[in-house]
């Protein structure tokens, strides 16, 4: 990747950098990865995006001691317009436990960026955690559904919360809809646990090929 050397753009070519970095990580591409968050370094010894990132990998791996004090300071130090270091933070605290202080830290993101899915999907999994307002995380899981269609993890909790709320039929074909998408998938494995029915259902012989997607 070539540095941008432009004053007037270089904010933006590091978040450019900063979302390569994170997908990469999230790929399982940890060399290439770390050459990014070598740049950003380079760039600024001191640049938030990169706490940002090590907290994410540190959280992923289940070190949430680690990560909070580093996504702590990226949230502080970043823009109130780029949501994702404030959700990553509100995650590592659901991991945590602290359920009340992420849904805090959602609760304001959301009113920054209301049109965030990372966003809407994060609270609405924190209210469910919280045995609080299904209803309300339904209006906010169809809303990131609209945002970002066919998102597995967004279809998953939709079909929670509606089974939570006792709409079992909406609920069983949400749920269809989520394993459908990736049948192998470790969303389904979760559906699967909560949802034995539907999974059986989904690995009866002959039923594997009729659930998968139709292609185009």
């Amino acid at each position: 990747m070539q540095l941008n050397n432009n004053p007037n753009d270089s904010s933006e070519m590091r978040y450019q950098m900063h979302s390569k970095a994170l997908d990469l990580f999230e790929a399982g591409e940890i060399i290439q990865g770390t050459k990014i968050l070598q740049q950003l370094l380079r760039l600024n010894p001191k640049e938030p995006l990169v706490d940002h990132i090590k907290g994410f990998a540190l959280s992923e791996l289940g070190l949430q001691n680690e990560a909070i004090p580093l996504l702590r300071r990226a949230a502080r130090l970043l823009p109130p317009n780029k949501p994702e270091p404030r959700v990553t933070l509100a995650i590592a605290l659901m991991r945590e436990g602290n359920l009340p202080e992420a849904e805090t830290i959602l609760e304001q993101t959301l009113a920054a960026n209301p049109d965030c899915p990372f966003t809407l999907t994060n609270l609405a999994t924190c209210l469910l955690a919280l045995e609080k307002s299904p209803e309300r995380a339904e209006q906010l899981l169809r809303k990131a559904d609209l945002l970002t269609p066919n998102d597995q993890s967004t279809l998953a909790n939709l079909g929670h919360a509606l089974a939570v709320q006792g709409k079992t039929a909406q609920a069983d074909k949400t749920l269809l809809r989520a394993i459908r998408l990736a049948p192998h998938s470790a969303v389904v494995k979760q559906i699967a646990a909560h949802h034995p029915h539907l999974a059986k259902d989904h690995r009866r012989p002959g039923n594997e090929d009729r659930n998968l997607p139709k292609p185009d």
